[in-house]
């Protein structure tokens, strides 16, 4: 074991003793492959695409990598900077605020504690918000008209479309409100299921929506969000 050890990489006791049963598997495997692109060079931080994840780790399917990714966000363990156009850049908070015990309140129960949110351009790398404490909470973060992260929502939007349709950068009231209706339209209104309806539109949907067309026109976020196509899409009329 000796030589195994000497190539090596560290990771926090405390991911291990007191996070490491809060998280999923897939969560915990990108934690340690950002340790491993980030502290294990000598780095503070380093750029990983979705598919460099997906390839390390072994998994298919980019709703999973990005599900992990926020979970580990909202657990206060990275910071994720995003930048229009550019792969998101990762770095490890080495001190994450105190973890909630186990028993700790219910499924809908929020932790008092801050935590680390996922940062985009030109925001502050923390947050004041207040953060779920668990898994469960994280996937239902926006049961709630009144608790909706549309930053979130854009990051979901942003890492499905990738460059196959334009980005957001701006959530507007319109926007806003938009969302707020498609999700009283899902079959349970929360994050997960929204990122989901993002991810299944891209692989999916009619290459005719992506600019194979004569006129070159494609889908946007506001195309996508309208109840109408949502429902066009699961009934396969679109």
């Amino acid at each position: 074991m000796s030589q195994f050890i000497a190539n090596s990489f560290q990771v926090p006791n405390a991911v291990v003793d007191e996070l490491m049963a809060k998280m999923s598997a897939n969560a915990l495997r990108c934690y340690l492959l950002i340790t491993r692109k980030t502290t294990g060079w000598g780095k503070n931080s380093d750029k990983i695409s979705a598919s460099q994840f997906m390839d390390y780790l072994g998994i298919r399917d980019r709703r999973t990598i990005y599900t992990a990714l926020t979970e580990l966000a909202n657990l206060g363990l990275i910071n994720a900077i995003k930048n229009n156009g550019e792969i998101t850049e990762y770095s490890l908070v080495l001190a994450p605020s105190e973890p909630v015990t186990k028993n700790a309140g219910t499924k809908n129960a929020t932790s008092d504690k801050k935590c680390i949110e996922p940062v985009t351009k030109n925001v502050p790398a923390t947050s004041n918000k207040k953060c779920h404490s668990t898994k469960d909470n994280i996937k239902n973060n926006i049961t709630k008209e009144n608790n909706i992260d549309f930053d979130l929502v854009i990051d979901a939007y942003n890492d499905a479309v990738e460059d196959k349709l334009p980005k957001v950068s701006k959530m507007t009231t319109a926007r806003k409100n938009a969302v707020k209706k498609l999700l009283k339209e899902l079959e349970e209104p929360t994050f997960q299921n929204l990122a989901n309806y993002f991810y299944d539109f891209v692989d999916k949907a009619s290459r005719f929506y992506f600019g194979e067309n004569d006129s070159g026109w494609r889908a946007d976020f506001d195309y996508i969000v309208r109840i109408t196509t949502y429902l066009k899409f699961i009934e396969g009329s679109l």
